[in-house]
């Protein structure tokens, strides 16, 4: 099995492999790669989507899972769970895409433009540039919870420096049931749909910064290319970052949660 990490990571090393050879007027190795960092992007959201640890690699481990063993783009959107989104929001990007092959490996050279290769390197960062799950209904996922449970300390989503195709962690201050009620509200299924969904105590040095330089009682405040909870994030979207309101919300935020992730990555 190889980890959905590892294909994370090289998904995006091939992606600035694209890069540099478009820039170096090397159309086709670029085209070509951008198609295989879609396809390590796709595989790595099987894994997140299934539950799975890491992404068959073996023929053994292929064995009844003869359907997962390709390369098309078409068929492993299917397994990621994303196929109305991608297909609703991002049809033109996707389209690019799709007239990726691997067999191109064997093309002569020459075959692709500049422009070709140009908009498939900016149709898979557009593709990675996604967000999981519409803001509104985040947003009412928490007033929801806050109304029945106290306000958050913090709720926001970040995505990390290269992210591929909408690698976002939903980042909360509260307790750790608060969980099952975002699950509930916004549904079981869409939980996979986020790199990992963090649970931060309120003292954490990172919310204590946020809560004094970037306070956000119940808006939309975007940042861009900050280092926070000592990694580098290149988007983040913050829906609130203020001290609870209520004494009982605020008892709640200061008991000690581990920091983690809801579920298996």
């Amino acid at each position: 099995m190889i980890s959905a990490k590892v294909l994370r990571s090289i998904g995006r090393a091939r992606l600035t492999d694209a890069k540099v050879l478009l820039k170096a007027r090397r159309y086709d190795g670029s085209f070509y790669l951008c198609g295989y960092a879609v396809e390590l992007a796709l595989k790595a959201r099987i894994c997140r989507a299934l539950q799975w640890s890491g992404f068959p690699e073996s023929a053994r481990e292929f064995d009844g899972l003869q359907s997962l063993r390709t390369h098309d783009l078409e068929t492993l959107l299917r397994f990621c769970r994303a196929e109305r989104r991608i297909k609703s929001s991002y049809i033109a990007e996707w389209s690019v895409a799709l007239t990726w092959r691997p067999e191109w490996r064997y093309r002569a050279i020459g075959q692709v433009t500049p422009h070709d290769a140009a908009d498939m390197v900016r149709c898979v960062e557009r593709l990675g540039d996604h967000s999981v799950i519409p803001i509104v209904d985040l947003r009412k996922a928490m007033h929801e919870i806050a109304r029945r449970k106290g306000d958050f300390t913090l709720f926001a989503l970040f995505k990390r420096a290269h992210s591929l195709f909408g690698e976002w962690d939903l980042v909360i201050s509260a307790l750790r049931e608060f969980v099952n009620l975002l699950a509930k509200s916004i549904g079981r299924k869409s939980l996979p749909q986020f790199a990992q969904v963090a649970i931060v105590p309120g003292n954490d040095p990172t919310v204590k910064f946020l809560l004094d330089n970037l306070p956000v009682e119940d808006g939309e405040r975007h940042i861009q290319d900050k280092e926070l909870f000592n990694l580098q994030i290149e988007e983040g979207i913050i829906l609130r970052a203020q001290k609870p309101s209520s004494a009982k919300a605020a008892r709640k935020a200061r008991v000690p949660v581990a920091s983690g992730s809801s579920r298996r990555r």
